[in-house]
């Protein structure tokens, strides 16, 4: 039976981490290991997960001084010993046959090197509301992939298209790819994961399957509800990352100068949905943006900047005078 590494970063969750364990016990496939790592928790998120290691041999616990989570995650994926891998933050849960209807998908589809499912989010409060989005208004935005190659890479150049616990990952195409979580800040390093993946011509397939999904929590806490405008510019760093595994890829000529069209205009609307988050008089901020437009085109997104805040006061105006 195939064994599946399950790698969990936590940083003071002690407040949730029980509660995710526990779903591990509940999975349907039981040869599992799950290997936690603590990223310098001040809590006692330890206390808690050494009663998990005490009574179970399969949770195996490991510390690092605090150095963010991709760090934690690379050092997990250097302690798995599975033939798959699932990534799982320690705030978040898995629908209990995930694991066993995935691996069912790679018996039935050999070709297939990454299975990904739905994802669900909650709020930690009242965690049977479930919506595809994080704005939780129900609105689908995930691309459902099936195959390797020039599609599945424009897929993602377009969009993330998984959360980081929804694939089940073949652990030899880790090992055989050496990708790892760029470290750093941690925002949308699991995009840049998928992302070399598909440049390495590894293969996505979505699992079309309602009892198997991840569940992410919302909470005060949550790296997804912090941070906007930075997660708005780690987009265009990760845009600039795609032109450069574009320039050393296999496609054709005529495939790369599609494709780099493609990010380029995405790259501009992104652009411009940041500067609508700086201050209109923040010069230091708007000359280091600068950088990465020609003049014509920073000016023209800085008056629909200004032409975006004049309509975002109106619209205050006219709410405080209902």
């Amino acid at each position: 039976m195939n064994k599946v590494s399950i790698i969990i970063p936590v940083f003071n969750y002690a407040f949730v981490i029980a509660e995710t364990l526990r779903n591990l016990l509940d999975q349907s496939h039981q040869n599992w290991e799950a290997i936690i790592v603590d990223d310098g928790s001040t809590d006692n998120s330890r206390e808690i997960i050494e009663g998990f290691t005490q009574v179970d041999s399969r949770f195996h616990y490991f510390y690092q001084e605090n150095q963010g989570v991709s760090i934690a995650r690379n050092f997990g994926l250097a302690q798995a010993t599975g033939d798959f891998y699932q990534f799982l933050d320690g705030d978040d849960l898995l629908s209990e046959k995930k694991l066993s209807l995935q691996l069912e998908h790679f018996k039935s589809n050999p070709q297939i090197d990454i299975s990904y499912t739905d994802s669900y989010y909650f709020h930690t409060e009242n965690p049977k509301l479930l919506s595809p989005n994080m704005e939780m208004d129900g609105r689908e935005w995930m691309h459902k992939l099936q195959g390797r190659g020039y599609k599945t890479v424009r897929s993602l150049i377009d969009q993330n298209i998984a959360v980081i616990s929804s694939p089940l990952i073949k652990a030899s195409v880790v090992l055989n790819s050496g990708a790892r979580f760029r470290e750093g800040k941690a925002f949308l390093e699991d995009w840049e994961f998928w992302l070399k993946l598909a440049f390495a011509d590894y293969s996505y397939h979505y699992l079309k399957n309602p009892d198997a999904f991840t569940s992410i929590r919302l909470h005060s806490k949550s790296v997804s509800n912090r941070y906007l405008k930075e997660m708005k510019e780690e987009v265009l760093a990760i845009r600039l990352k795609m032109n450069e595994l574009l320039s050393i890829s296999s496609f054709s000529s005529d495939e790369k100068e599609e494709l780099l069209g493609f990010n380029k205009v995405l790259y501009k609307g992104n652009f411009k949905r940041l500067m609508y988050h700086v201050g209109l008089w923040d010069f230091i901020e708007l000359r280091r943006l600068k950088q990465h437009l020609s003049t014509g085109e920073f000016l023209k997104y800085y008056f629909k900047s200004i032409n975006h805040q004049r309509k975002e006061l109106f619209k205050l105006w006219i709410k405080q005078l209902r």
